[in-house]
Protein backbone atom coordinates (compact mmCIF):
# COMPACT_ATOMS: atom_id res chain seq x y z
CA UNK A 1 0.00 0.00 0.00
CA UNK A 2 1.11 2.97 -1.12
CA UNK A 3 0.53 5.88 1.56
CA UNK A 4 1.79 8.79 -0.41
CA UNK A 5 -1.06 7.81 -3.17
CA UNK A 6 -3.75 7.14 -0.31
CA UNK A 7 -7.20 8.97 0.20
CA UNK A 8 -9.47 8.64 3.45
CA UNK A 9 -12.82 8.73 3.68
CA UNK A 10 -15.57 9.66 6.20
CA UNK A 11 -18.54 6.41 6.17
CA UNK A 12 -20.70 9.00 7.72
CA UNK A 13 -20.41 12.17 5.56
CA UNK A 14 -18.78 10.15 2.39
CA UNK A 15 -16.31 12.69 2.10
CA UNK A 16 -12.85 12.12 0.84
CA UNK A 17 -9.67 13.23 0.67
CA UNK A 18 -6.09 12.87 0.52
CA UNK A 19 -4.09 11.58 3.59
CA UNK A 20 -2.38 14.69 4.29
CA UNK A 21 -5.44 16.49 3.66
CA UNK A 22 -7.96 14.74 5.93
CA UNK A 23 -9.87 16.62 8.57
CA UNK A 24 -11.51 14.28 11.03
CA UNK A 25 -9.73 11.29 12.86
CA UNK A 26 -8.04 9.42 10.72
CA UNK A 27 -8.29 5.78 12.97
CA UNK A 28 -11.90 6.03 11.87
CA UNK A 29 -11.95 6.66 8.52
CA UNK A 30 -11.47 3.93 5.64
CA UNK A 31 -8.64 3.73 3.59
CA UNK A 32 -8.59 4.25 -0.16
CA UNK A 33 -5.44 3.39 -2.38
CA UNK A 34 -5.91 6.56 -4.60
CA UNK A 35 -7.90 9.66 -5.73
CA UNK A 36 -9.64 7.59 -8.60
CA UNK A 37 -10.84 5.08 -5.96
CA UNK A 38 -12.22 7.61 -3.74
CA UNK A 39 -14.32 9.27 -6.08
CA UNK A 40 -15.75 5.83 -7.17
CA UNK A 41 -16.34 4.81 -3.80
CA UNK A 42 -17.72 8.38 -3.09
CA UNK A 43 -20.55 7.93 -6.17
CA UNK A 44 -21.30 4.77 -5.86
CA UNK A 45 -21.79 5.63 -1.33
CA UNK A 46 -23.71 8.77 -1.72
CA UNK A 47 -27.89 8.12 -1.77
CA UNK A 48 -29.22 8.93 -5.12
CA UNK A 49 -31.64 12.50 -4.94
CA UNK A 50 -35.15 12.62 -5.47
CA UNK A 51 -35.25 13.26 -9.29
CA UNK A 52 -32.57 9.88 -9.36
CA UNK A 53 -34.74 7.23 -7.31
CA UNK A 54 -37.87 8.71 -9.77
CA UNK A 55 -35.98 8.34 -12.94
CA UNK A 56 -35.14 4.77 -11.69
CA UNK A 57 -38.35 4.24 -10.69
CA UNK A 58 -39.54 5.29 -14.50
CA UNK A 59 -37.07 3.83 -16.34
CA UNK A 60 -36.98 0.25 -14.66
CA UNK A 61 -40.63 -0.37 -15.49
CA UNK A 62 -40.48 -1.72 -18.79
CA UNK A 63 -44.18 -1.46 -19.61
CA UNK A 64 -45.21 2.19 -18.86
CA UNK A 65 -42.11 2.99 -20.75
CA UNK A 66 -43.25 1.43 -23.75
CA UNK A 67 -46.74 2.25 -23.23
CA UNK A 68 -45.50 5.92 -23.02
CA UNK A 69 -43.31 5.30 -26.33
CA UNK A 70 -40.22 6.21 -24.39
CA UNK A 71 -36.73 5.21 -25.42
CA UNK A 72 -35.57 2.65 -22.80
CA UNK A 73 -31.86 2.14 -21.56
CA UNK A 74 -30.94 0.28 -18.78
CA UNK A 75 -27.59 1.88 -18.93
CA UNK A 76 -29.15 4.89 -17.06
CA UNK A 77 -32.12 2.88 -14.94
CA UNK A 78 -29.18 2.30 -11.94
CA UNK A 79 -28.99 5.18 -9.11
CA UNK A 80 -26.05 3.79 -7.98
CA UNK A 81 -24.39 2.95 -10.79
CA UNK A 82 -20.46 4.25 -11.47
CA UNK A 83 -19.18 6.01 -14.45
CA UNK A 84 -16.69 4.87 -16.34
CA UNK A 85 -13.44 7.10 -16.13
CA UNK A 86 -12.19 5.67 -19.35
CA UNK A 87 -13.49 4.32 -23.10
CA UNK A 88 -12.88 0.81 -23.32
CA UNK A 89 -10.05 -0.78 -25.09
CA UNK A 90 -10.01 -1.37 -29.19
CA UNK A 91 -11.64 -4.76 -30.44
CA UNK A 92 -9.00 -6.49 -32.06
CA UNK A 93 -8.38 -9.93 -34.28
CA UNK A 94 -11.22 -8.75 -36.85
CA UNK A 95 -11.75 -11.01 -39.09
CA UNK A 96 -14.33 -11.28 -42.04
CA UNK A 97 -15.51 -14.74 -43.62
CA UNK A 98 -17.37 -14.36 -46.85
CA UNK A 99 -19.94 -17.00 -46.91
CA UNK A 100 -21.93 -16.69 -49.69
CA UNK A 101 -22.03 -13.58 -52.68
CA UNK A 102 -23.81 -11.66 -50.03
CA UNK A 103 -23.46 -12.58 -46.75
CA UNK A 104 -19.93 -12.06 -44.55
CA UNK A 105 -19.61 -13.19 -40.99
CA UNK A 106 -17.52 -10.83 -38.61
CA UNK A 107 -15.68 -12.07 -35.54
CA UNK A 108 -13.68 -10.32 -32.99
CA UNK A 109 -11.90 -10.48 -30.27
CA UNK A 110 -11.99 -8.03 -27.00
CA UNK A 111 -10.45 -8.16 -23.79
CA UNK A 112 -12.67 -6.86 -20.84
CA UNK A 113 -11.09 -4.63 -17.75
CA UNK A 114 -13.41 -4.47 -14.78
CA UNK A 115 -14.31 -1.14 -15.52
CA UNK A 116 -16.00 -1.30 -18.60
CA UNK A 117 -17.13 -5.54 -18.93
CA UNK A 118 -17.93 -6.07 -22.15
CA UNK A 119 -19.24 -2.90 -23.92
CA UNK A 120 -21.76 -2.38 -26.94
CA UNK A 121 -20.22 -2.93 -30.34
CA UNK A 122 -20.42 -1.01 -33.36
CA UNK A 123 -20.17 -2.58 -36.51
CA UNK A 124 -19.28 -0.02 -39.25
CA UNK A 125 -18.96 -1.15 -43.10
CA UNK A 126 -17.07 1.14 -45.42
CA UNK A 127 -17.61 4.12 -43.02
CA UNK A 128 -20.84 3.67 -42.57
CA UNK A 129 -22.38 2.07 -39.17
CA UNK A 130 -24.52 -0.80 -40.01
CA UNK A 131 -25.26 -2.30 -36.63
CA UNK A 132 -25.15 -1.76 -32.86
CA UNK A 133 -24.72 -5.20 -30.44
CA UNK A 134 -25.69 -4.79 -27.21
CA UNK A 135 -23.07 -5.45 -24.22
CA UNK A 136 -23.14 -6.30 -20.67
CA UNK A 137 -25.85 -5.07 -18.62
CA UNK A 138 -25.12 -3.84 -15.42
CA UNK A 139 -28.15 -4.53 -12.67
CA UNK A 140 -27.25 -2.25 -10.22
CA UNK A 141 -25.31 -4.04 -8.13
CA UNK A 142 -21.20 -4.89 -7.24
CA UNK A 143 -21.54 -7.63 -10.46
CA UNK A 144 -22.53 -6.80 -13.83
CA UNK A 145 -25.25 -9.28 -15.12
CA UNK A 146 -23.74 -12.60 -16.86
CA UNK A 147 -22.72 -12.01 -20.32
CA UNK A 148 -24.23 -13.10 -23.06
CA UNK A 149 -22.03 -11.18 -25.90
CA UNK A 150 -21.64 -13.04 -29.30
CA UNK A 151 -18.54 -11.57 -30.60
CA UNK A 152 -19.93 -11.74 -34.32
CA UNK A 153 -21.72 -10.59 -36.84
CA UNK A 154 -23.61 -11.19 -40.31
CA UNK A 155 -23.87 -9.22 -42.41
CA UNK A 156 -26.02 -9.90 -45.37
CA UNK A 157 -26.06 -6.91 -47.34
CA UNK A 158 -22.35 -6.95 -48.91
CA UNK A 159 -20.33 -6.46 -52.13
CA UNK A 160 -17.31 -7.71 -52.53
CA UNK A 161 -14.87 -5.14 -51.59
CA UNK A 162 -16.44 -4.14 -48.54
CA UNK A 163 -14.29 -2.54 -45.15
CA UNK A 164 -15.15 -3.26 -41.71
CA UNK A 165 -14.51 -1.58 -38.59
CA UNK A 166 -15.64 -2.77 -35.38
CA UNK A 167 -16.07 -0.08 -32.32
CA UNK A 168 -16.22 -0.59 -28.66
CA UNK A 169 -18.09 2.36 -26.52
CA UNK A 170 -19.24 3.69 -23.51
CA UNK A 171 -20.79 7.01 -22.20
CA UNK A 172 -17.41 8.22 -23.06
CA UNK A 173 -16.93 7.08 -26.41
CA UNK A 174 -15.49 3.99 -28.72
CA UNK A 175 -12.44 3.02 -29.42
CA UNK A 176 -12.70 1.86 -33.26
CA UNK A 177 -10.28 -1.69 -34.25
CA UNK A 178 -7.99 -1.79 -37.49
CA UNK A 179 -9.58 -1.90 -40.70
CA UNK A 180 -10.22 -5.09 -41.81
CA UNK A 181 -10.90 -5.99 -45.25
CA UNK A 182 -9.95 -9.73 -45.60
CA UNK A 183 -12.62 -11.46 -46.90
CA UNK A 184 -12.24 -15.10 -47.43
CA UNK A 185 -14.20 -17.75 -49.06
CA UNK A 186 -15.69 -20.47 -46.64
Amino acid sequence: MDEAKGWLANSSDHSISAISQYKGNPLEASWLPNQETSYKWQEYVTPPSFWNQMKYKFCSNKMLTSILGAPHSTNSCYPHKISPTQKPANPNDVHVIKISSTENLLTWSFTPDLENGLPHFRIYRNNNLVATLQGQERNGGDEPEPSHVVLEFRDRVTTSNDIYTVSAFNSLGESISQVSDLVREN
